[in-house]
């Protein structure tokens, strides 16, 4: 308490003594002695203080030092531990939080590239997308595969009366059938280009139409000829194609004509007349079970005789008896011919007027006949 009030008279005395306050040189004089009787208190004060610092054992014991100073340490460093801490922890969420945000922004920058370029490559896949299916559009067809050589489905015999006119007129026939059943099931498909594809074995054919009696063995040939000419002259997307020797060889062409075209997105539907032979049910199992694509545009064109296994098969059927007979043929003067299909369980014969004093036999239903 000393020390504080011999400062304090110093102060005072200093201030209020100032040569500026008085102007009589007694004024000075005084002021400078009480400055330095000031001065001399504030000295003896610290001494007094250092005096009584190195008498006492701690800074407690100290007059008019406040606490106990330990304890006062003791506090300020826990705290400051925990402040340490609370600052470390604080560091470590920083540290975090500036790490995921740099690998968030590195995501989101090569998510947006990647973006941009999933977005070019679906527009430019829409854009194929639009050119194919303006493209099937533009080359969409139906196709008609007949297996010609066969008796279910002979052409009928008014087209054989004059065979190069009665060709042309079966082609333009049988297509107008084909677009009116077209037009019955989807009206979208009755305006499609047609072609039809009919394969015959050339000499099976011919001996089928003189063992008919519809011409003779020596203008069978010629008949046959001129009856396929007629007959794939009747329009650009019409053919008839004659095959070599031997039974399967029309079967052949036509499996391979189907798998060909049926696949394709352009063949919007396909009519398939080979409904006498059950070897076809084969090629067609496959699509009925794993295939519906193609399985829901087949159409099957029967006869009047149909193979039992084609009941198994759930495809769309048609006739179209106005174009192929609808009644099997009668041989004349000679035995029945050698079935080489499998034969229906219901055989359906009409019998023809008979030539007088000639003998007649019914051909047997889907029978495809080697010279």
């Amino acid at each position: 308490m000393a020390f504080f009030s011999s400062f304090f008279f110093f102060w005072a005395c200093s201030t209020r003594c100032h040569p500026n306050f008085f102007h009589f040189p007694v004024s000075h004089i005084l002021c400078h002695r009480l400055w330095v009787c000031g001065l001399c208190r504030v000295q003896h004060a610290v001494q007094e203080v250092s005096t009584m610092s190195l008498r006492a054992d701690t800074l407690d014991d100290i007059p008019g030092f406040p606490g106990d100073f330990d304890d006062f340490v003791g506090d300020f460093q826990r705290q400051n531990e925990l402040n340490l801490a609370r600052m470390k922890a604080f560091h470590d969420r920083l540290f975090n939080l500036s790490k995921l945000y740099s690998d968030v922004r590195r995501d989101l920058e090569r998510e947006r590239i990647a973006g941009r370029h999933a977005q070019q490559h679906a527009e430019e896949l829409e854009q194929k997308f639009r050119y194919l299916e303006e493209s099937t559009a533009r080359s969409a067809f139906a196709l008609v595969l007949i297996d010609a050589d066969a008796d279910a489905y002979l052409f009928d015999e008014k087209y054989y009366e004059d065979p190069t006119e009665g060709g042309e007129r079966a082609a333009v026939d049988l297509r107008a059938a084909v677009r009116a059943y077209l037009q019955s099931v989807d009206a979208s498909l009755a305006g499609l280009p047609i072609i039809v594809k009919a394969f015959a074995s050339g000499e099976g054919l011919a001996y089928l139409l003189s063992k008919a009696g519809m011409t003779s063995r020596a203008d069978s040939q010629d008949m046959v000829s001129r009856f396929t000419r007629g007959f794939s002259q009747a329009d650009d997307m019409v053919d008839f194609v004659l095959v070599g020797k031997g039974k399967d060889r029309a079967d052949h062409k036509l499996m391979g004509a189907f798998r060909q075209f049926a696949e394709s997105p352009s063949c919007r539907r396909v009519l398939l007349a080979g409904c006498h032979d059950n070897g076809y049910v084969r090629m067609l199992e496959k699509y009925a079970h794993h295939n519906r694509t193609v399985a829901d545009k087949v159409t099957l064109v029967k006869s009047f005789q149909t193979g039992s296994e084609f009941a198994s098969l759930r495809f769309a059927s048609t006739t179209m008896e106005t174009v192929f007979r609808n009644r099997p043929l009668q041989v004349y003067g000679g035995p029945p011919m050698t079935p080489l299909a499998t034969p229906s369980t219901t055989p359906v014969t009409s019998p023809m007027t008979p030539v007088l004093g000639a003998q007649y036999v019914p051909i047997p239903i889907l029978g495809r006949m080697t010279p």
